[in-house]
């Protein structure tokens, strides 16, 4: 009897450890779940752990070379291969102009189709045939529309458009920056390769803003740095370089309208990621935002065509003043580091603005005010990025001082100059010794002091 009760005990526990263990299976498949709905991608316990696994392992050569780099040559010989191959029947003339084109197609088919059938479990090679099939299918619609006029501009284009767009997904269904990039080349080099002779501004500006749109798109998905910063580049390299060389044909209206779009559209490419999650934006997302800000800067330049440097100023204090109330406003949403970034920018927007109004002893002057009054500012609010920002500005107005103001300089000025900085600097030095147990001891400030 007591070994009954016993068993039954035992049977009990049993069933309560096991209602334990599914109830346990079924949250760690919830979260499963949502890790992959977060992430876009198709995780699951056994691919997650062996990936773990795998990223616990040392480095090994043969690891590189089997599951890298091999696979990178093959793709490269494969298709110079096939180059070599297509070239000597054209020398030959053992196939026809459209015989060549369909080969060239069904290559890229038939690597697509492998690509397609090993991408489960073989995902890095399917990747590499993948992105091979699809270099290989733009090369191809080209030819066919310059070499052979086979094509018209219109339907290359939307053929060329059509696979930067199955590219694109397929590096959002494979999460692989690599095809991303891929697109972003080959989308770029579309209008470039099938524009013909014509100069349609517009239309150019108009297609790169639409690949720029769905880079955005990315940019709530996925934190590629890559793709971000490639197409900031190209983006603003083609734009800024048609500005300063084609403005007459471009026109005032169409190059203000996309130098504003331009500029939104990358400050939303390079903070959506993070201001999504709640991040923190980093130095190099920080340097990225006033690299695109001083591009805006120098895109509205020639737009404005300005006649001289007192009405360049004007919008210089404007981008400086917009700058310092930004970096001002980013201190409220949490931002530390591109708040720093903003007003960073901003003093030196107004900094270099007082040369552009005015003239030698009158810059002197200002810098030394300016330098002081951050200076006080920084001491007052224990603010150790507007006291370092003076102690420069005070390094600037030295030099000018030495190096150009006293080749320039009357006497009376000379001895005014020195005296105004000597005493500046020496009332500053008195406040460092002073408060210096306040100022270094503040050295590591408050997240909301900067």
């Amino acid at each position: 009897m007591a070994e009954n009760e016993k068993i039954q005990e035992l049977l009990k526990q049993i069933h309560e450890l096991a209602a334990e263990l599914e109830k346990s299976r079924q949250e760690l498949k919830r979260l499963y779940n949502e890790v992959r709905i977060l992430s876009g991608e198709n995780i699951n316990p056994t691919r997650l752990a062996e990936t773990q696994k795998r990223r616990q392992e040392s480095f090994s050569l043969e690891n590189f070379v089997g599951l890298r780099l091999i696979h990178f040559i093959g793709i490269i010989a494969l298709v110079i291969g096939l180059a070599i191959g297509v070239k000597y029947a054209i020398d030959r003339n053992l196939v026809s102009p459209l015989m060549r084109i369909g080969l060239a197609y069904l290559a890229a088919a038939i690597l697509f189709f492998i690509s397609f059938r090993l991408r489960k479990k073989y995902r890095l090679f399917s990747l590499i045939l993948f992105g091979g099939s699809m270099a290989t299918a733009y090369f191809t619609t080209y030819g066919a529309f310059a070499y052979y006029q086979f094509l018209t501009i219109a339907v290359t284009f939307g053929l060329m458009l059509l696979l930067a767009v199955v590219t694109v997904y397929y590096s959002i269904k494979y999460n692989s920056q690599e095809l991303s990039v891929l697109a972003l080349v080959g989308g770029y080099g579309i209008p470039f390769l099938v524009r013909g002779n014509a100069e349609n501004w517009i239309g150019l500006f108009s297609y790169i803003f639409i690949i720029n749109l769905a880079i955005s798109f990315l940019s709530f998905k996925r934190y590629w740095t890559t793709l971000i910063y490639l197409s900031f580049a190209v983006t603003w390299i083609i734009f800024l370089s048609s500005l300063y060389l084609r403005f007459e044909k471009i026109g005032f209206a169409p190059a203000l309208l996309f130098s504003i779009l331009f500029f939104l559209l990358f400050m939303v490419n390079t903070t959506a990621f993070k201001f999504r999650r709640k991040e923190q934006l980093t130095w190099p997302d920080t340097l990225i935002v006033l690299i695109n800000i001083t591009l805006f800067y120098f895109a509205l330049w020639r737009i404005f065509n300005f006649d001289d440097f007192e009405q360049l100023s004007v919008m210089t204090i404007l981008f400086g003043v917009a700058s310092l109330g930004t970096g001002l406003l980013e201190k409220f949403l949490h931002q530390s580091t591109l708040a720093k970034g903003f007003l960073l920018f901003g003093l030196l927007m107004v900094i270099i603005s007082i040369p552009m109004r005015f003239e030698q002893l009158t810059i002197t002057i200002i810098w030394m005010f300016m330098a002081t009054l951050l200076f006080v500012i920084g001491l007052w609010k224990k603010t150790k990025l507007f006291r370092l920002v003076a102690i420069v500005l005070f390094a600037a107005t030295l030099f000018k001082l030495v190096a150009i103001d006293s080749m320039k300089f009357t006497a009376i000025q000379k001895v005014i100059s020195y005296i105004l900085l000597g005493t500046i600097l020496l009332t500053i030095s008195f406040l460092y010794q002073k408060f210096k147990d306040v100022i270094f001891r503040d050295d590591e400030p408050d997240p909301n002091n900067f």
